[in-house]
């Protein structure tokens, strides 16, 4: 039964009990439609007995399906709710993400130093280049810059959004919608980059390093599991 509809029949409801007062109140046009004899004196209270019990179950039934529309009213809201988070976690991601720096100089021969800075994709591979690709470039080295700092931000960021959909009560359909988000935003934007990075993190014991390439490996698994 259609909420919206409870009202239409509570209107009903009240215009037949009014017409049925009327009719009793009025005289009766014929001797066996008066009720106020005393074979029909007690006419109300017999009904009553029969309708009291059926107005009862209809009302419980009533109030059923308001409680049963309140609770699909309030799963709607958590299942909303739930998605704003994780759009809201997106959108810090991608500004993370945007917000990442590098930069180069460029010297030439009788000129000033141009120094050029990129952002987002071209910092992030550049950055995982400068360190996975060359064997001068210590591990250490890598620790001390405060762009690993902002590398292992965007990592966890993208580990908190995986969390929340997992946590979210949403229906299959929908978790393969956000799954496949973060699928492609993994392959697009984190998976050349960390595999460049790799390259120097293969082959330490820090907790760090750890870290990373249990992200890498933890994520392609998943990945290659569910859409490959």
């Amino acid at each position: 039964m259609n909420i919206k509809s409870l009202p239409m029949i509570l209107g009903l409801l009240t215009f037949l009990g009014f017409c049925c007062l009327t009719l009793v109140v009025l005289p009766a046009f014929s001797e066996q439609f008066n009720f106020s004899t005393s074979q029909t004196s007690n006419i109300g209270s017999t009904i009553g007995g029969v309708m009291g019990p059926l107005v009862g179950i209809f009302s419980a039934y009533l109030l059923y399906e308001a409680l049963t529309a309140q609770q699909e009213g309030n799963k709607d809201q958590r299942i909303k709710a739930d998605s704003d988070i994780i759009f809201l976690l997106f959108n810090q991601l991608d500004q993370e993400y945007n917000t990442f720096t590098t930069e180069s100089t460029i010297e030439k021969t009788g000129k000033d130093p141009v120094v050029k800075n990129y952002h987002g994709y071209a910092a992030l591979l550049r950055f995982c280049q400068m360190y996975g690709n060359h064997n001068r470039i210590t591990f250490n080295a890598f620790l001390n810059d405060s762009r690993s700092d902002d590398l292992l931000l965007l990592l966890r960021s993208f580990d908190l959004i995986i969390e929340s959909i997992h946590l979210a009560d949403f229906s299959e359909r929908v978790n393969v919608i956000f799954y496949k988000k973060t699928f492609i935003y993994y392959k697009s934007k984190l998976e050349h980059p960390l595999n460049e990075l790799s390259k120097l993190l293969i082959n330490e014991d820090h907790p760090i390093a750890k870290e990373i390439l249990e992200f890498k490996s933890r994520n392609l698994s998943r990945m290659d599991s569910n859409y490959q």
